[in-house]
């Protein structure tokens, strides 16, 4: 027996709506980091 839903779509179909703040959340709780690239390099390294 195989439990669960057959997609992760079927997922947030059925449930997306209990999540659609959470992820905002958890964005605001995350620490900021640098765009790729935009960094402070230095020439030689």
């Amino acid at each position: 027996m195989i439990l669960g839903h057959a997609t992760a779509t079927m997922t947030m179909d059925l449930y997306g709506h209990l999540f659609s703040e959470a992820r905002w959340v958890a964005m605001e709780r995350m620490p900021m980091f640098p765009e790729p690239g935009a960094g402070d390099r230095s020439p030689g390294g």
